[in-house]
């Protein structure tokens, strides 16, 4: 199969005149926090290009000739960068952003909203940025008696809501979105599709940890102070990890109860995404998203299972084609599980025999 792509810039469809000076493109998306980005490399020789502009529309689309492509990225053109040496020719750099850096997304608010819903008060501070917002309705529904922009931006707000929800922030191109963490699911409720790394099919590499150390813990504590009863409470959630021992508590006591319970989830949701890590690449698949699950197979008992796509980055050139590269967490199924060897029999004094070396006739 052959790798193929196509750009837009300004609504215009670019490609054939990419195409015989496209060096590579590569695009990143993560899970909120951060703001998706994508990079094209063009070989600037004789200087025919004509330089796009900064806050440009792009849409970058990657895929195969035979399936045909699709949308990885939406955004804007953020920088472009004109390099040269005798040594490597003239190259135009063109950077994007899932948000205009430009925008109102970034100035601070002054407002406030009193006996309100999450969703609303993100609706309305997105508008006042000047961005449409979806909000996962379990999120959405959130009642708070208070909720505040104290100088801060819209950006800085949605990825505190996020925090404190249990939720997934991120701005693509004019629509804010905020998804609940670890549920596999897009903000309007579909299930997120899942995609497989096989080895000796689609899988190039992995890179795995499947179950790490400090960060498995068994649940997530917060407390506040109950004003009736005058004294401290607490609220729990179990993180689902399994192995996890340790109670982790909250950095800060929470207002009351409610405002209790959603951060000890939060934190639990965190735990569980943090308890495995590791990486693998894959033949291009543009069905790969955060958020959603990748499954693991082939590699070995222990690694092999599911784990939560924290991030992923499409990489074309004209050498390589296509490949996909996903940041992995939240390790679940048979991952971290290698019970071959537990079992002991008549005479056994325990132990792996997976490290068992065989019996040499000679020695006895």
């Amino acid at each position: 199969m052959k790798a193929a792509f196509r750009v837009k810039v300004a609504g215009q469809n670019i490609s054939a005149k990419l195409n015989p000076i496209l060096i590579d493109i590569s695009v990143n998306d993560r899970a909120g926090q951060s703001s998706d980005s994508a990079s094209i490399r063009l070989d600037d020789t004789g200087g025919r290009l004509v330089m796009p502009q900064p806050r440009d529309p792009i849409e970058i689309a990657l895929g195969w000739e035979n399936t045909g492509v699709g949308v990885v990225f939406v955004g804007v053109v953020d920088e472009v960068r004109a390099s040269g040496s005798r040594s490597e020719g003239r190259v135009v750099s063109i950077s994007a952003k899932g948000m205009d850096t430009r925008g109102k997304s970034k100035q601070g608010q002054r407002q406030h909203f009193d006996d309100t819903t999450i969703g609303d008060a993100m609706k309305k501070a997105g508008q006042s940025a000047g961005l449409s917002v979806s909000v996962d309705s379990s999120l959405a529904s959130i009642k708070r008696p208070y909720i505040a922009l104290d100088d801060e931006s819209f950006v800085a707000f949605g990825e505190r809501m996020a925090r404190e929800v249990g939720g997934t922030f991120k701005i693509v191109g004019d629509q804010a979105i905020l998804a609940k963490r670890n549920s596999g699911q897009s903000v309007g409720g579909q299930a997120l599709p899942s995609v497989t790394a096989a080895w000796g099919q689609n899988l190039h590499s992995y890179d795995i940890t499947p179950i790490l150390g400090r960060p498995v813990e068994k649940q997530a504590l917060a407390r506040w102070y109950d004003p009736k009863a005058a004294k401290w409470q607490k609220e729990t959630a179990d993180t689902g990890t399994d192995g996890g021992q340790t109670i982790k508590p909250a950095v800060y006591a929470e207002a009351d109860q409610d405002r209790a319970k959603e951060q000890a989830g939060s934190d639990a949701a965190e735990s569980d995404r943090r308890s495995g890590e590791g990486s693998v690449t894959i033949e291009g698949n543009i069905a790969a998203q955060p958020e959603g699950v990748c499954i693991v197979s082939g590699c070995r008992p222990g690694v092999d299972g599911s784990y939560r796509i924290e991030g992923v980055s499409h990489s074309y050139s004209r050498g390589s084609g296509f490949v996909t590269t996903l940041e992995l967490g939240q390790p679940k199924g048979e991952a971290g599980k290698d019970s071959r060897g537990k079992k002991k029999t008549a005479g056994d004094s325990g132990g792996d025999d997976d490290f068992a070396l065989p019996a040499d006739p000679e020695l006895g």
